[in-house]
């Protein structure tokens, strides 16, 4: 078995799996879905702003995203929903 065969198997068999729509599924996707935008958007709105400019730009990316966060939490627990269909199902019927 090669170094990248064994890499590979080591890494696989470590991943904890879960249940497609579950919280776990969706709270994984959306941190792995804002760390890859964040890689790409964070130097870029830096280059097109500034410096004081930008990072004052990234910090408001992250309270309204904080913010949106605290929302689906709190309608979540309000409504006893598990994922975000159960939410929606829930608030618009």
């Amino acid at each position: 078995m090669s170094l990248i065969d064994q890499i590979m198997y080591f890494l696989y068999s470590h991943i904890p799996s879960f249940d497609a729509g579950s919280i776990f599924a969706s709270v994984f996707s959306l941190v792995v879905i804002c760390l890859g935008a964040g890689t790409i958007t964070i130097p870029y709105v830096i280059y097109q702003n500034g410096i004081i400019l930008g990072s004052v730009f990234i910090l408001m990316g992250a309270a309204v995203s904080f913010y949106a966060g605290y929302l689906i939490a709190y309608c979540a627990e309000k409504t006893g929903g598990k994922c975000y269909e159960d939410i929606a199902n829930r608030l618009y019927g």
